[in-house]
């Protein structure tokens, strides 16, 4: 199995790993835990059951990137276009025509800290037109609200840390 550095993906010894064309449908779950939002500026991880450790973020910004970042990974939910860039034309790691190159993955256990602010459940179900549709859930609010755009995403989080920290404050705790 490929390692990804920046992701600190690994297997693990004693389960099968999953083969990416039977990867089941929660795999592009991804679990956002904030821990603080100290000078209006959130941070937090973020699990899947894909990644063997979760993935750090600072700001809103990052989070989106970081999200973008694992779903390229499982390559799932599959995008309908390569990612623009300035430089170098990245290489796509298979041709998206041809049958693809074997890749497996290991399902781990997620284990959320309890010390989370706010917990927000991500299922982006597709990739299309360079961003993402899907659905938001808020256990804390028990609120959830579909997206259509990584934009829409995005505003949608940041409305639910701005009410989740807004409330904290004015109940007198430092974030």
């Amino acid at each position: 199995m490929k390692t990804d550095q920046s992701l600190s993906v690994k297997t693990v010894e004693g389960t099968s790993p999953v083969e990416r064309a039977n990867l089941p449908a929660e795999t592009p779950y991804i679990i956002i835990c904030f821990t603080s939002w100290g000078d209006g500026i959130p941070a937090g991880e973020l699990y899947n059951a894909y990644l063997s450790n979760p993935v750090p973020f600072a700001g809103l910004t990052d989070m989106i990137l970081k999200m973008d970042g694992v779903y390229d990974f499982l390559d799932f939910p599959q995008s309908d276009r390569e990612p623009p860039t300035f430089g170098k034309q990245p290489r796509w790691d298979y041709d998206r025509l041809a049958p693809y190159e074997p890749r497996y993955f290991q399902r781990h256990k997620l284990q959320i800290p309890r010390q989370s602010k706010l917990i927000l459940s991500v299922h982006t179900r597709f990739r299309q037109n360079g961003s993402w549709q899907g659905t938001l859930r808020c256990p804390t609010t028990k609120q959830t609200a579909n997206y259509v755009s990584t934009l829409q995403f995005l505003k949608l989080a940041a409305e639910l840390v701005e009410a989740v920290s807004g409330q904290e404050a004015s109940n007198g705790t430092q974030g």
